[in-house]
């Protein structure tokens, strides 16, 4: 297109080099006549409502916009100049490392963020369109960007390019804030293996933040950027919370040894472990794994993790109901304070569940066990007598997903005279 500098920039800038000259835009480098600053000026015909409202954008990652003219139709803006290579240059010596990766997409979702928070979509995110100026990328080119209509069904106007742009941006839906997210999927993936996901999905530990960015469904993509930000963030837990667990635990089996039998007359087929056994577990699918315990549960006022040993008391001359015991698999998560939650939304998730008891002191004996029907699965009750005496060792079985899960915890009866 044939570009005229305007009036108002005609008398403060030259032109140093045109940098881009299509049909539909001309970008520019100019210099201040005075002070030699250098400045990018473009000028397209399309709506400048987005140009105006980058204005008031604040954002390191974000060029400032300086000046926005429109005049017949066609839109001249003026924004700052950032010096450095672009992403796509930095690319073509191959992939970049998974942690240079999240960092410049975590500094995009700042930028995205602004943006949103302005009403404003990118519509183009690309390698070509960030610039790395030191160790800050910054989003360039809004000639695709506009403002968010909510009253509308499917944009007017096609923009993007292909490969990076959601489905929706091919006029099967309205764009918004999430066609920029699945954007960035795509840039993740293509940062980390130099391809697109529809052609070699990355591996590791973002592999799933690829793949619900570029959820063809928008509902199921993260639904902002700062969400899309916390899901890059390390999953390491502070220090001081790994060392409170490891002390709660051996506080706990310590405890418990500490209630056994000092010699029995038989010995355990397996040995014996009475603390729940911890693992790790992606639960929401997002890349993050979480920390877990699985162990057993009593359905009893005194329910605990499953490490301590309880004691129950048979009267010789008692007549009524022996102590019976609930017992099912369960799971407890780790949260922020250091303190274990349970967790029976997880209960849900397992399969296999079940729960086999064997008396250490007396393997003969067998115990009177039932199905119990329970909302958490592989519930059973078991109903003593005075006869199978000792220590009972509970095992709980289960899987999750892929995950085949093994805990144990005990329960002793004893006689004591009235």
């Amino acid at each position: 297109m044939n570009f005229s500098l305007p009036s108002e920039l005609s008398a403060q800038f030259h032109i140093e080099r045109v940098l881009k000259q299509t049909d539909s835009n001309t970008v520019l480098l100019l210099r201040h006549k005075d002070t030699g600053h250098r400045r990018i000026c473009k000028q397209f015909r399309g709506d400048a409502a987005a140009c105006r409202l980058l204005m008031d954008a604040d954002c390191p990652n974000l060029p400032r916009m300086e000046l926005v003219l429109v005049e017949n139709g066609l839109v001249t803006t003026l924004e700052e100049y950032i010096q450095g290579d672009t992403l796509s240059f930095l690319l073509k010596g191959g992939p970049l490392s998974q942690k240079q990766s999240a960092d410049i997409l975590s500094q995009l979702c700042c930028a995205l963020s602004t943006l949103h928070d302005l009403g404003i979509i990118h519509r183009d995110i690309k390698p070509e369109n960030i610039i790395i100026r030191g160790n800050t990328p910054v989003l360039i080119d809004f000639n695709a960007s506009r403002v968010e209509k909510h009253s509308v069904s499917c944009d007017t106007v096609l923009m993007g390019t292909a490969g990076y742009a959601a489905p929706e941006q091919y006029g099967f839906a309205q764009t918004d804030a999430r066609s920029d997210i699945y954007a960035m999927g795509v840039l993740l993936n293509i940062m980390l293996t130099g391809q697109h996901p529809a052609t070699h999905l990355t591996e590791g530990p973002y592999s799933a933040v690829v793949k619900r960015c570029i959820e063809v469904n928008a509902d199921r993509r993260y639904q902002t950027a700062r969400e899309l930000a916390a899901a890059l963030k390390p999953t390491k837990k502070p220090m001081k919370t790994r060392l409170a667990v490891l002390l709660l635990l051996c506080l706990l089996l310590a405890a418990a040894l500490r209630m056994l039998p000092t010699e029995t007359p038989h010995q355990s087929p397996a040995p014996l472990s009475i603390s729940p056994t911890s693992f790790v577990y992606d639960l929401d699918g997002d890349g993050i794994v979480e920390n877990y315990l699985f162990g057993v549960t009593f359905l009893h006022p005194k329910i605990q993790y499953g490490t301590i040993i309880y004691h129950d008391i048979i009267g010789i001359e008692s007549k009524a109901v022996f102590p019976g015991r609930r017992a099912v698999p369960f799971v407890w998560s780790l949260d922020y304070d250091g303190t274990w939650v349970m967790r029976p939304d997880v209960c849900a998730l397992l399969t296999d569940a079940n729960i086999t008891i064997q008396n250490i002191d007396n393997p003969d004996a067998i115990p009177v066990t039932a199905p119990f029907h329970h909302t958490l699965k592989g519930a059973v009750q078991v109903e003593f007598s005075p006869d199978p005496l000792g220590t009972w060792v509970y095992t709980a079985t289960a899987k999750l997903g892929e995950l085949e899960l093994t805990a144990n915890a005990a329960t002793q009866i004893q006689l004591t005279t009235p």
